[in-house]
């Protein structure tokens, strides 16, 4: 999936729109493909491709890492850094969710929305 329709785009984006409402504090959301190329974001924000890229490298390297370690499937990567967290979550069959947010947003907020956000794209992307 390197581009999406018209009307998955429109869809996307919507979710990803309810997704930054929902959680205030949230800098950027994006749906990318597994190339890291970003397919749509909320807001459009200049961040927006580098959100795309890390999280995707970053969920690459858990996913190797749970290989190794026999741990199965990954779903989920977080990152809580001093001034932002970013969590990315994959989206079947080859999409990743992937939103940054301020430090001071709750994290536990966040990954809820971020499951439930993704679980409306499964069947989107």
């Amino acid at each position: 999936m390197s581009v999406l329709r018209e009307a998955q785009r429109q869809r996307v984006e919507r979710v990803l729109r309810g997704l930054v409402t929902a959680c205030p504090g949230v800098i950027v959301a994006t749906v990318a493909n597994k190339e890291a190329v970003t397919l749509a974001c909320a807001p459009n924000d200049p961040l927006a491709d580098a959100v795309s890229r890390s999280a995707t490298a970053l969920c690459a390297l858990a996913e190797g890492a749970a290989l190794e370690l026999d741990g199965g499937t990954v779903s989920q990567v977080m990152v809580r850094a001093e001034r932002a967290h970013l969590v990315a979550q994959w989206v079947p069959p080859n999409a990743l969710l992937a939103v940054l947010c301020s430090s001071k947003t709750a994290l536990g907020g966040i990954i809820v929305e971020v499951a439930a956000a993704a679980r409306e794209l499964a069947g989107v992307v």
